[in-house]
């Protein structure tokens, strides 16, 4: 049954990624596709054209993994962004600390039940100090971007 599947999973991806070259080290054992004789790696990592060679290693816990051997294009992840408050638990003063890319955006804080507390605060300065009021509890910060919505949990003495 494992076999019938592991081979079931060659096929598919060797029809997936079309019968590209491929590099072999001959200590490892692989899942061969029968009619083609072609070794076929377990993913592919490039599934729209799988054209350049893909090279199978053996990393030192022994698990397989495959790599193209040509250049990748490369995406670029978005700035991520975030903030500080401090101090946390607080008594009612904090101070946000954000990057410069957050000044000008609003400040908002919310009770527990999603019920906004007090008024918005714009960020002037990247050490922002602001206030809470109300009772005991868990407060969320929230700082609303154009892609994301930051938050951070206040626990309020």
């Amino acid at each position: 049954m494992k076999y019938s599947f592991a081979l079931s999973l060659s096929f598919l991806f060797s029809a997936f990624c079309g019968f590209s070259q491929i590099e072999i080290s001959s200590d490892l054992p692989l899942i061969r596709d029968g009619y083609r004789g072609c070794a076929v790696p377990i993913s592919c990592l490039r599934p729209t054209s799988c054209s350049g060679p893909i090279q199978i290693m053996e990393n030192p816990e022994g698990v397989q993994n495959s790599e193209a051997s040509d250049d990748l294009l490369d995406i670029t992840d978005p700035e991520m962004v975030d903030f500080g408050a401090a101090p946390n638990p607080t008594k009612g003063q904090l101070t946000i600390s954000v990057a410069p890319v957050l000044l000008n955006h609003e400040i908002t804080v919310y009770d527990m039940t999603g019920r906004q507390v007090g008024f918005p605060v714009i960020i002037s300065n990247v050490s922002q100090p602001i206030s809470i009021e109300g009772e005991a509890g868990i407060y969320i910060i929230a700082i609303p971007t154009n892609e994301q919505v930051l938050t951070k949990r206040i626990l309020l003495e």
